[in-house]
């Protein structure tokens, strides 16, 4: 819940601040795996919380003196001034204030995915290039791990059991990116080819948490533009 109440903790996300500016308590949130992976944490504790939409093109010069090399999400804790850069470093904090409900710790996560952002990635930095069918069946094999993790996970929707947690906060963002630009740039059918994953998407999609932390498509898209090679 990202306004009502008093407000616990403010989080520097990736955005489009309102008219252009720096950064904003207004504004468009834009395409961050990591920032999305800290406001479903904080959704799912409904913890009162601000989020401060950042320009990463035209950094802010506080962003700079607190976090010197300016990565977000960046938490501040409004109760005790204290500032958290790094999303699982949040997340860990997060659950330490605030443990229930439970969402788990990162040394609680089954690390499902890991890998997989990396694979994706070098994958799309080879398109058109000798080294993209390699790296495209290197990023398979990764999605058939996950695949074949939440097939056999029983009737459990989320990776922990009947609830969203940690390891559904890091790994959901991350597949959602996978699926977009691969449907995108290659017309690949990522919920079609592996079912068990797009069973899990579409169930992380219809949280509420998840709809008030999600963006359109189209930006996950630009995002992504300038890292793929013009040839």
């Amino acid at each position: 819940m990202s306004t009502a109440g008093r407000i616990r903790f403010e989080v520097a996300v990736k955005g489009f601040p309102k008219d252009g500016a720096q950064d904003s308590l207004y504004g468009v949130l834009a395409d961050c795996p990591f920032c999305q992976r800290v406001l479903l944490t904080l959704e799912e504790k409904k913890v009162h919380y601000a989020k401060r939409f950042v320009d990463i093109q035209n950094k802010p010069d506080w962003l700079l003196e607190v976090n010197p090399d300016g990565s977000v999400p960046l938490l501040k804790d409004e109760e005790t001034g204290e500032w958290i850069a790094d999303s699982g470093k949040i997340v860990d904090y997060v659950e330490s204030v605030f443990p229930e409900p439970a969402t788990g710790r990162v040394a609680d996560s089954k690390n499902v995915g890991e890998g997989l952002f990396p694979a994706f990635v070098s994958y799309l930095k080879s398109f058109d290039s000798p080294r993209e069918d390699e790296n495209k069946a290197a990023l398979e094999a990764k999605l058939k791990e996950i695949d074949w993790f939440l097939e056999d996970n029983g009737d459990n929707p989320f990776i922990h059991g009947r609830t969203p947690g940690v390891n559904d906060f890091e790994l959901a963002p991350k597949l959602h990116h996978v699926d977009v630009v691969t449907r995108h740039f290659r017309a690949w059918m990522l919920k079609n080819t592996w079912p068990s994953i797009g069973k899990y998407l579409d169930g992380i999609m219809e949280l509420p948490s998840w709809q008030h932390t999600s963006y359109p498509d189209d930006i996950v898209i630009q995002g992504w533009i300038p890292k793929i090679p013009v040839n």
